[in-house]
């Protein structure tokens, strides 16, 4: 990146180059997640003891990984195209069941109300993570997927779903049509293979997801000051490996995504180096951010 960076990180303006997005980037992500996707069905239509565990963990993985990458397209910073961004963000999280619109109004919400009382996650890693019950919560998102469950019966009743602006009803009522359509698919797999395979299979892949997810979501804020303002004091950022940089669409650079919010995920990381100093919370890996977490799992009771 040869653009340049005008003072510090905590007064720092960029120039318009860092926000030019290279569609290209984000294409071939999204091709990869597919393909993931595409390779773990297709393992987990094997009669085998290995192909179908196997074929699962693909799944779930991909599944994961593809809520970060609908986190990029809700930002708008993955396609040059507004249409195409909403388009695979709707589509790269309907197989955990995440609603682009929602996830973008409300996600949006998190990044203008950061440090503020008004605040509010999507994960809520709070004071009792690590009793079993926090474990549960926490890590398979039974209120994610309740929400789920009682937004599509709204859907179906014709009735309002959340207290979004009625402009924004019909996107998010889109999604649970989709929804409903994506069951009625897996239902007819099921029925011409006359076995639930499909069905289960996917199931299993969403509850093996789920952790995956929040692990990779945990880490954000988690013991941080969530009622300072400054980005520096209430974000967690992680310096790991290229694969967990992938893996989490650099979602490991998380003071440097609320510091500017609008740069494609792409570039995130070249801005390391001007936070690294400021940073209050800083981890060398995930493996070390979790050893340090359980190990400070009393304190946070």
């Amino acid at each position: 990146m040869t653009s340049k960076l005008h003072g510090s990180a905590t007064t720092a303006s960029l120039d318009s180059a860092w926000h030019e997005v290279a569609s290209w980037q984000f294409a071939w992500r999204v091709g990869l997640w597919a393909s993931l996707l595409a390779v773990g069905a297709w393992f987990s239509s094997f009669d085998h003891a290995a192909g179908i565990p196997l074929g699962v963990l693909l799944l779930a993985a991909a599944m994961a990984h593809g809520v970060e990458l609908c986190h990029q397209a809700l930002h708008h910073t993955g396609f040059r195209s507004q249409r195409l961004n909403e388009i695979f963000g709707v589509a790269m999280g309907l197989p955990m069941l995440v609603s682009f619109y929602e996830y973008r109004i409300n996600h949006l919400k998190h990044h203008a109300l950061l440090g503020t009382p008004a605040n509010e996650e999507f994960f809520d890693y709070g004071s009792d993570t690590w009793t079993a019950k926090g474990l549960v919560l926490r890590f398979f998102m039974p209120h994610h997927y309740a929400s789920v469950l009682m937004n599509t019966v709204r859907f179906i009743g014709r009735r309002q779903i959340g207290n979004y602006h009625p402009r924004y009803q019909g996107k998010v009522r889109a999604f649970y049509l989709l929804v409903l359509v994506a069951l009625v698919v897996l239902g007819l797999w099921c029925a011409i293979a006359s076995s639930p395979r499909p069905l289960l299979t996917w199931i299993v892949a969403l509850i093996v997801a789920s952790p995956i997810h929040a692990l990779i979501e945990m880490p954000e804020h988690y013991a941080c000051e969530s009622g300072s303002p400054d980005v520096f004091r209430n974000t967690r950022t992680i310096r790991s490996n290229l694969f967990m940089r992938w893996f989490t669409n650099s979602n490991n650079f998380h003071v440097e995504h609320h510091r500017w919010p609008s740069v494609p995920i792409q570039k995130i990381h070249q801005l390391h180096s001007v936070c690294h100093d400021h940073l209050t919370y800083y981890n060398e890996g995930y493996r070390e951010f979790y050893l340090s977490a359980w190990s400070a799992r009393h304190q946070q009771r």
